[in-house]
């Protein structure tokens, strides 16, 4: 919800403003105790200078005013040593929220035009169309690897939680995106293999066409002496013309299945073979018919002949 993501912006903000608050605290102990330090060393010769060379207590305190030294020393090394790790761990921080910004934007940018060639390149060959997909999901990898690194920065860091939420939500943005890309490219898949299915169908169908064609030519031709031979030759004429039917309706039912990314030309195409296809098989059947009438009167004569028989 929006008051959660409000929530978590504000908690995040605190936390940072927090860090550099003990940060900065770091900063200004360090230079205390720095000046602490020098100041002490400055001034122990006047500590000693107080009390007389013979006291009984002018060794114990200068060897109090060493301790107290050399404890200041160390405590400056230790401080010193927590505040630039504390500098060095804001300067990584920094660094990580700086490349998380980045590769925000740059997947904005980058699904942006994919989304943009995808709509483009619709009009286009479903090969062409792949081959630009497969160079997308090529050129998105360096991202990926972007993100991949993040994370295992922010693992190292041990960055706060509303950061990796966002970091994860970079992610999820990237999947989304190869998830569309994916999708589009499964479909392309198979939208050409239905492709190679209708182009072979269609390159059959022009085959059968020239040889029904041939065949027709060929049949005009050809004399029958007999009933059984007329019989033969329209037996063998239907088998052939009801198989260039069928396949027609086949090339028909392949063409449905992709003409939403037909080509225009292709479409162009298929209605022409398939009114050639349909002016063959309107000739076969009326070649169909020559043979039968052809046969019924082979058939009368024949019956006449054996009826007058002695």
């Amino acid at each position: 919800t929006q008051r959660s993501k409000e929530v978590t912006k504000t908690s995040t903000w605190g936390g940072r403003i927090l860090f550099f608050v003990h940060f900065c605290k770091f900063q200004s102990l360090a230079k205390d105790i720095k000046e602490m330090t020098k100041e002490m060393d400055k001034n122990k010769n006047l500590f000693s200078q107080i009390f007389p060379e013979n006291g009984d207590n002018r060794d114990v305190i200068e060897a109090t005013l060493d301790c107290l030294l050399g404890r200041l020393t160390l405590l400056e090394s230790v401080v010193n040593q927590r505040y630039h790790q504390t500098k060095e761990r804001l300067q990584q921080i920094l660094h990580f929220q700086s490349d998380l910004k980045l590769l925000f934007a740059s997947l904005a940018d980058k699904k942006y035009i994919v989304l943009q060639k995808l709509a483009e390149a619709v009009e286009r060959p479903e090969t062409e169309q792949i081959q630009g997909i497969l160079q997308t999901e090529d050129d998105l990898k360096e991202l990926d690897t972007g993100i991949s690194e993040l994370k295992k920065c922010g693992d190292k860091l041990q960055i706060d939680q509303a950061s990796m939420q966002e970091l994860s939500k970079l992610q999820d943005m990237y999947d989304e995106l190869m998830m569309i890309i994916g999708s589009r490219r499964s479909g392309l898949n198979q939208n050409l293999a239905l492709k190679g299915q209708y182009e072979q169908a269609l390159q059959d169908l022009a085959d059968l066409i020239e040889t029904g064609q041939e065949k027709m030519a060929g049949d005009q031709k050809t004399i029958v002496s007999s009933k059984e031979e007329v019989e033969m030759l329209l037996d063998k004429h239907k088998e052939y013309f009801q198989g260039l039917e069928s396949h027609m309706i086949l090339t028909e039912t392949l063409f449905t299945k992709i003409s939403s990314f037909a080509l225009m030309r292709e479409t162009q195409s298929h209605t022409e073979l398939m009114a050639q296809a349909s002016a063959v098989l309107k000739q076969a059947h009326k070649r169909g018919v020559e043979l039968e009438y052809i046969l019924e009167v082979r058939e009368i004569c024949c019956f006449e002949h054996w009826k007058s028989a002695p």
